[in-house]
């Protein structure tokens, strides 16, 4: 996935093709990117996770 990422569009709609697995962790050996928060403190994505989600709360 890292490999790939580069070449993405910046608009991308995740498909379930797209993934290796239907949920799944992948730890980077070293930071894959990073992004800035608005207080200005800089965070490292050392990690990604994925899978479905399903609510368990029922509206009334």
């Amino acid at each position: 996935m890292r490999q790939a990422a580069p070449s993405l569009r910046d608009e991308w709609d995740i498909q379930p093709v797209d993934l290796p697995s239907l949920t799944g962790f992948e730890l980077f050996a070293e930071p894959m990117a990073e992004y800035v928060r608005q207080n200005g403190k800089r965070i490292d994505i050392v990690a990604v996770s994925w899978g479905g989600t399903a609510s368990r709360h029922r509206r009334c």
